[in-house]
């Protein structure tokens, strides 16, 4: 904050205070000689004489307020930490030059700096002027490299109230509540007060905080919430199939069969006897058996079978043959011998024959009928509900925050002159109030 500012009463009310006169040979034992002299001499020289040049009195006058901060390489854990700097009912109605600082937390750098120069002299001497010259500088340079702070529901807070009231001159005002902050307040006057001169004034300022890193971190708060979700589903479904069949089929089949059956048989027998009473007696006999048998069969069976969309047939055949033939023969012989004697003779003979045949037929036949019907339904419904129930956690917002409250409220009303107040709270904040004055009076 930079209120509006008179310079020039401020100039010399600064210069009236702080000054340092140079007066040029008022101290010399010798001022009363001179006087007379130079009077003296100077009156006849200019008379008739060439006048010397007048002699410079010069006057030098430097004031420099050079100032640097610097913070690296830093690092800060704050967790739950509150920083209140506070300005209440203070440094009201000052006057002249008046510095406060005020800072709470870690690292705060905070300067105030006033730099006056002033060239001003009258010179007794005569054929003398003073010559006057003066510089005045401010210079200020802040740096914050490679900071770094982490802040868990940090309370910060600057707060200036009812404080610097109705003052003049030059006041200057730093008040900062966290880390890292860096504030300067920073004058430099020139002033030459002489018939002949020159007066310099310059104010810098180069503030830089390059890899700074600040995490503020808070906890989340949250509200549970019930939530339920149900799903339904019903259906039904029904089925109805009928069938029906019916099946026909017939057969029929047929068969022959014819065979003949044969046989001859023939033989004879023959036989004499003769014998005497005697005791010699012979018989002898002889006998032979031819028979012979020829038979033969043939025959065909047909079957035959419908099935409605086609026919089959089939058909069976056969042929069978026998012969057979006997020779058989005999020859005995008997001697005896007895006082008597006999004679007897026998023929015999035979034949035989045997014929015999057939023939047979039949057939067959058969007709089926088979039909039916079936049928069936089937039908189904379903009802189905599921309900699930779960919690949630909904985000309501935070709690312990990190706050940063910078406050400035009552204060610096009525002011005069240079007046510099800054007020910071959080971290790495670079705050600078610089002013520069020159003036020559003639």
């Amino acid at each position: 904050m930079k209120p509006s500012m008179a310079l020039k009463p401020l100039v010399f009310a600064i210069a009236a205070i702080m000054a340092v006169a140079v007066q040029a040979g008022q101290n010399d034992p010798r001022g009363g000689h001179n006087n007379g002299h130079n009077n003296g001499h100077n009156n006849g020289h200019n008379n008739g004489h060439h006048t010397p040049p007048p002699t410079k009195i010069p006057v030098y006058a430097t004031a420099n307020a050079w100032d640097k901060q610097s913070s690296t390489n830093n690092r800060i854990n704050n967790e739950g930490t509150v920083n209140e700097a506070e300005m209440s009912s203070s440094a009201s109605g000052t006057s002249g030059n008046v510095g406060v600082n005020v800072a709470a937390g870690a690292g705060n750098q905070q300067d105030n700096a006033a730099a006056i120069a002033n060239a001003g002299a009258d010179s007794s001497l005569d054929n003398s002027f003073v010559f006057g010259s003066a510089s005045a500088t401010a210079d200020v340079r802040q740096y914050s490299n490679n900071n770094r702070v982490n802040n868990y529901g940090v309370t910060n807070s600057g707060v200036m109230s009812g404080s610097g009231n109705n003052g003049s001159g030059n006041m200057g005002i730093n008040i900062a509540g966290g880390d890292l902050n860096q504030q300067k307040n920073t004058m430099a006057i020139a002033n030459s007060n002489a018939p002949l001169g020159n007066a310099t004034a310059t104010a810098s300022a180069d503030q830089n905080g390059p890899g700074l890193v600040v995490n503020n971190s808070a906890d989340r708060t949250y509200r549970v919430d019930t939530l339920t979700l149900t799903t339904t589903k019903s259906g039904s479904a029904s089925y109805d199939k009928d069938s029906s069949y019916s099946k026909d089929s017939s057969a029929s089949s047929s068969w022959d069969a014819a065979g003949s059956n044969s046989w001859n048989a023939s033989g004879s027998n023959s036989s004499s006897a003769s014998g005497s009473r005697s005791h010699d007696s012979s018989s002898s006999a002889s006998g032979s058996l031819n028979a012979s048998l020829d038979a033969s069969a043939s025959g065909s069976v047909t079957q035959t079978q419908d099935f409605g969309r086609h026919e089959r047939s089939r058909t069976d055949s056969f042929d069978a043959s026998l012969t057979a033939s006997i020779d058989a023969s005999y020859d005995k012989s008997h001697e005896k011998s007895s006082s008597s004697s006999y004679e007897k003779a026998r023929d015999s003979a035979f034949e035989k024959a045997y014929d015999s045949s057939y023939e047979k037929s039949g057939s067959a036949s058969n007709e089926s009928s088979k039909s039916g019907s079936k049928s069936y339904s089937e039908s189904s419904s379903y009802d189905l509900s599921n309900t699930v129930s779960f919690q949630v956690l909904t985000p309501t917002g935070w709690a312990n925050p990190v706050t940063n409250t910078a406050t400035l409220s009552g204060s610096v009303n009525g002011g005069s002159g240079n007046l510099g107040v800054n007020v910071a709270a959080g971290v790495g904040n670079q705050q600078s109030n610089s002013l520069a004055i020159s003036n020559t009076s003639f």
